[in-house]
Parts: structure tokens; sequence; C-alpha cells
């Protein structure tokens, strides 16, 4: 009799998250995807019939494979011989993994290398990083007999992810812990010269053995791989607006700052002189590189004179890169229904296959709004984005989220769209975040920001987009967008205040008037006043002459505003599903147009 074996890798969230740099959260989330795919093909040459992954995702070796596994067991094979394969498979790929990165430092940096490096320690925290469940039912004949086999095959699974195995490390020690999450032994103490810039350790930074791994390994990539920087995201906007110019003249000038910077005595060793390298843009990102004791006052005003002298030999004095950037995570709305639903193992196949064809895309999608892809796995996408291009790029992978998925449905259970038939929509988190604020507490956010959308997205069928901006100081600005016809004005609002179409301070000012209103609880009122406001704001115009008034908003920027403001009015969304019931649609108008100003660059003036 056939079988249905489902098999779960883990640590996920806890492990990727672990990251002070973003090439830590990229390789997190490709070392996860590598122990899958190790394991998927095991079962494949095994003679299982995969369904997630699909056989044309695992044969793409770009893909990620995601961490759960599912699949058809023939009658001759045994699915517990099967699954201990697998599972020995992706414990394999894992120690191939650790046995590349001491080749590799060993290879550019053998004298520095020290013995913990190579020692047991690491292999066993390795050994011990991976939780592997698994559990298979027997599928009988018939039409139901796949369905009834999957559904005790869930039950199964979560049975056995309650019935944890805990036993003692076999690597604890006395050791200081690593800088990442401070759960295990640092093994890199103390590492010296070229392997401290191979793994790009800053003054005082340990590192794990899972630490190690993401910061070097390579994947089979031929080279080091560079993941970009946050300080390389949020810049790239600005160096393609220079790169339009004198591009002689600007890698002149980055030549001559990058000289300066280096006789000052910042380690600049791994930015290079030829392609720019925009952390080098930055002052205060690269004082980071220095210990903090040799930061003086002296020091951090050469850095700033240096640079400065950059913007104005390009004729940019007041013209700097923001130092914001934007993260983005998306998750699929009721794929556990859809899936359910489905009752043959065609139907999850196909599924399979849409939603590997939407991970596929998610990379040029990313890569065209100047952004950088984390992960893009089953109905998982994370991404890092420039602040202007964020909310289109947000847009746009959700649209592609629903054409792949439109072949599927699913009837919702709840609210007031209760017994309606949709297809599977994809709700994202997408938090605006300073380039020096710690990776981890962004990532924090981002979590929370998908699972707000997800949470108010449950009564009203999905699709929802939670944004949230972090300030350096004061309190995070949060707002819901319930559907693409509000996602898509804000990318509308974002242009207007790249344009200068729309006043920067436009916010505030009817944040102002919506805390005001917020008690008499008044939509009409309220609607009123942003038509009062509106049609009196002037914007900038620099073509005017001495004297000349400054025009008012367009007509149509006005019936945007309106527009939004109507069907913020109609859904109610925004803050009152996270508690602030007080808060009125102006007010919710108003915070969304000042995280729009945010992502147009238009709120984070002063050197960064």
């Amino acid at each position: 009799m056939r079988a249905v074996l489902a098999v779960n890798f883990g640590p996920v969230q806890d492990f990727i998250a672990s990251a002070r740099r973003t090439r830590d959260l990229w390789a997190g989330s490709r070392l996860l995807s590598e122990v899958s795919r190790a394991a998927a093909q095991s079962l494949r040459d095994g003679g299982a019939v995969l369904i997630f992954p699909t056989a044309q995702a695992l044969d793409e070796g770009g893909s990620n494979i995601a961490n759960q596994l599912l699949a058809l067991i023939p009658p001759e094979a045994d699915p517990g011989e099967l699954a201990t394969r697998c599972v020995e498979a992706a414990r394999a790929r894992l120690m191939d993994v650790l046995s590349e990165v001491q080749a590799d430092l060993l290879r550019v940096a053998s004298a520095d290398v020290t013995d913990a490096v190579l020692g047991e320690a690491t292999t066993a925290q390795l050994k011990d990083l991976l939780e592997a469940y698994w559990a298979w039912a027997p599928c009988p004949e018939g039409p139901d007999g796949y369905a009834q086999a999957r559904q005790e095959v869930a039950r199964l699974l979560a049975a056995r992810k309650t019935t944890r195995d805990f036993a003692a490390v076999g690597w604890g020690s006395a050791a200081p812990k690593s800088s990442l999450d401070g759960q295990r032994e640092a093994v890199t103490q103390p590492l010296r010269g070229r392997a401290r810039l191979r793994l790009g350790l800053r003054a005082g930074e340990l590192l794990c053995a899972p630490g190690l791994v993401k910061r070097v390994a390579r994947f089979g990539e031929g080279q080091k791989v560079r993941f970009l920087s946050t300080a390389h995201v949020a810049a790239a906007p600005y160096l393609a607006r220079l790169s339009r110019g004198d591009e002689a003249n600007l890698h002149s000038a980055y030549g001559r700052l990058f000289d300066r910077v280096q006789a000052l005595g910042v380690p600049v060793d791994d930015f290079g002189t030829g392609d720019i390298d925009p952390r080098l843009l930055y002052p205060s990102r690269l004082l980071e590189e220095l210990p903090a004791q040799e930061v003086t006052p002296e020091l951090e005003a050469q850095v700033l004179d240096a640079t400065r002298a950059f913007y104005s030999e390009l004729g940019r004095a007041q013209d700097r890169p923001s130092p914001y950037y934007a993260v983005l995570l998306g998750d699929g709305d009721a794929m556990g229904r859809v899936i359910s639903d489905i009752k043959d193992p065609q139907g999850h196949q196909q599924i399979s296959g849409a939603l590997h064809a939407f991970s596929q895309e998610c990379a040029e999608i990313v890569s065209r709004h100047q952004g950088a892809l984390i992960y893009a796995g089953g109905d998982d996408v994370m991404a890092l984005l420039p602040t202007p291009s964020a909310a289109s790029c947000a847009l746009e992978l959700s649209e592609r989220f629903r054409h792949h998925l439109s072949p599927f449905r699913y009837e919702v259970e709840s609210g007031r769209f209760q017994g309606e038939w949709r297809t599977p929509t994809l709700t994202s988190g997408l938090v605006v975040a300073h380039m020096l604020d710690p990776l981890q507490d962004v990532l924090g956010a981002v979590r929370d920001a998908e699972r707000r959308g997800k949470r108010y997205g449950r009564a009203r069928g999905g699709d929802q987009l939670h944004l949230a901006l972090l300030k350096r100081s004061g309190s995070p600005t949060a707002v819901t967008l319930p559907n693409p016809e509000v996602q898509a004005r804000l990318g509308v609002l974002v242009d207007a205040f790249v344009t200068r179409a729309l006043p920067s301070k436009l916010g505030y000012e009817l944040r102002e008037i919506g805390r005001e209103l917020a008690d008499m609880q008044h939509p009409r009122l309220e609607r009123r006043e942003l038509q009062r406001v509106i049609a009196r704001k002037r914007v900038t115009d620099d073509t005017l002459v001495p004297g000349e008034l400054r025009p008012t908003l367009p007509a149509d920027m006005q019936a945007t505003l309106l527009a939004i403001f109507d069907r913020l009015s109609d859904e109610r969304v925004g803050h009152a599903q996270s508690g602030d019931e007080g808060k009125g649609p102006l007010w919710t108008l108003a915070d969304l147009l000042v995280i729009a100003a945010a992502l147009a660059g238009q709120q984070q003036g002063g050197a960064a």
C-alpha cells in the first residue's frame, strides 16, 4: 500500500533571524533551503513522488526549497526507512557546508585560523542545530484515500512536534557566547588578521558554529557571495541618480574619498576602490567599523569633512543618500485551508507548481525595484528594498501571487465575507527603518507587522499591507491598508512626495486635526476638514518668479486623498485593528501620509 510522508525541518525563525549583517540573514535562509533540498533529493532517489516541493523546483538549483516536505511513498518502499535516510542526508549536507567553510578559511588565512574553528565543539554545535520531525500514514485505495492519509499525517506530525527531545549538549563550556544570539559558545576566539577580515568581524564580535557558517558559506556559488548591506539598499536610488550624470567624475571623487578615509585609519580594505561601495558614503556607517574607544570627536569630524568634500566635488552638497531602507515580509493567506480542500495528489502538485512559479518570479521583481531578495519559497517572501520603490514592489508581489494562485479557491468561514469563494492572496508587513538600527530589532518589527496584517485580514479576506515607520526617536507610526486599490494609491502618494507635488509636512498637520476630532467620531466632519486643508495647501515650484504664489494641490491629487479617506472610512482600518479604536479615518490617513513621505525620503534629513 502506498503511504503519505511529511518531513519538517527547523529551527526556522530563530535561526534565520539571528543576524547582525544582512548576509547572516540571507545565508540562514539559504542554509535551511540547502538542507531541505538534500532531504527532498534523498526522497526522490528512494522512489518517492515529490508533492512539496515539485520535481521541477528540485531540479532548478537556484530555487529556494521550503522546510516542509510532502511525498507519496510507493508500496515497495519503507516510509520509515526513507524518512530516516532523508534526515541523514539533510544532516550530511549541513556538515558538508561546514567542511567547505573550514577549507575556505584555511585556504585564504591558514596562519590565522585557530583550533577552535576546526575543533569538535564546532562540529557538535552544527550537528545539534537541525531539528527534524517526520510522520507517515498508509494511503488507502479509492478517491478519498489520499485526503484521509494526508489528514492523518498532519495530525501525527503535530503530535510529534509537541513531543520534543531534550538532551544535554555535548559542546558546552565557559567560553564567551556568540554575538548573534547569545545561545551557543563562540568558536572564533581569538581569530586574527585575514581570518577576521574574511569573517567581517567587528571589534569584540564573536560567532558560534552556525554563525560562522552563515558568515562564510558560499553554497556552491564559486566565490564568496557579498549580499547587499542595508547601506547598499538604502543608497541605491541615490547612486542611480548619480550614475546618470558624469560617471567618470563620480568614480574619481569616490577614489579620493576612499584615500582620505583610509588615511584616517578607518578599516576600508573590504570596501574596494573599483565599484562604488555605498557604505563609504555614510560617516556613521564608517565609524561602526572601529572599536568604540577609537572613535574620538576629532576623528568623527574628520570623517564627516571627508564625506562633505565628496558631495561638494559632485556639486551635491545638500543632496545625500537616505539612511533609511525597507524590509518586506509576505505570507500567503488561507493557504492551509486551500491545501486541505484539495483531495488528490495531482491537485497538490499543481498548487506546489504555482507556488514555485511565484517564488521564481520574486527575484526578478525585487531586483527590478533595486532590492535584495532574502528568501522566496512556497508562499513566503522576504526582501530588503529602497524606500521609494518598496510600496510598488509590495503591490506587484501581491498581484503576481494572486495571478499564480488564481486557479485555486477557498470559502471564507467568518467575517462579513462569510460564504464567499476567494482566490488566495498575499498579506505583507513593510517596515521602514534606519540602517544603523539593530537588524534583529528590525526583523522583529517586520514579523510583528506581518502578524498584524494577518490578524486584521482574517475578518476582511486577506490581502493586507501593514506599514510601520521606525523612527530613530519617538514611537513608531503604523497603518494597515486593506486591498490593492488603496495599496496602489500609496504608490501615488510616494511618487508625489518624491516630486514634491505634496508638502512634506501635510501628514503632521492632518494628524493634529485628526486628534482633535477623534473623540467626536464624525467621519463627515473629518472629511470636510480634509477638503478644507488640501484646498488651500500649496506646493513647491522652483520655476516661480519672486512674489508669485505657489500653486495649490492639483485637482487629481485632492481627489486621490479624498478617495483614500473614503475607503479608509468605509473599511475602518488602520489603528483600530490594533486596539486604538479612538483614531478615526483622518488620523489614519495622516499616518499614511507620514509613512509615504518617509518612503519618499522626505523625513530623513541630516548627515547619516
